[in-house]
């Protein structure tokens, strides 16, 4: 019985010292070969900043792609936040796309 728990125990120990050196040639190879720089990032699948304008409505909130002809008091949120125009003119503007909105300073608030 002693030789059934001791000898699986023995041959994984012998291996065990032979991936030692396998893991550090490997480690040497790749410390040689690889590159210092890191690649620039790959921005060709990137989706590119998409607007939307999402309004209160009697049910549940409806967003769309591009602003739409309601008042502008029922504008609840403008993602990307930049767009979100911050009076009823700037709103009205966006909607004839006449000049895009100037992004809003950093602790305002959108409102009307």
């Amino acid at each position: 019985m002693k030789n059934l728990t001791f000898g699986p125990l023995i041959l994984l120990l012998a291996l065990g010292g032979c991936t030692e050196a396998v893991a550090v040639g490997d480690l040497g190879i790749i410390g040689l070969t690889r590159t210092r720089e890191m690649p620039p990032a790959d921005t060709s699948y990137s989706i590119p900043a998409q607007e939307t304008w999402c309004y209160r409505t009697m049910a549940d909130t409806e967003c769309f792609a591009a602003p739409q002809d309601v008042p502008p008091s029922r504008l609840v949120n403008v993602a990307p936040q930049y767009y979100y125009p911050m009076t009823a003119d700037g709103y009205r503007a966006r909607l004839a796309g006449l000049r895009p909105e100037t992004p809003a300073k950093s602790g305002e608030e959108g409102g009307f």
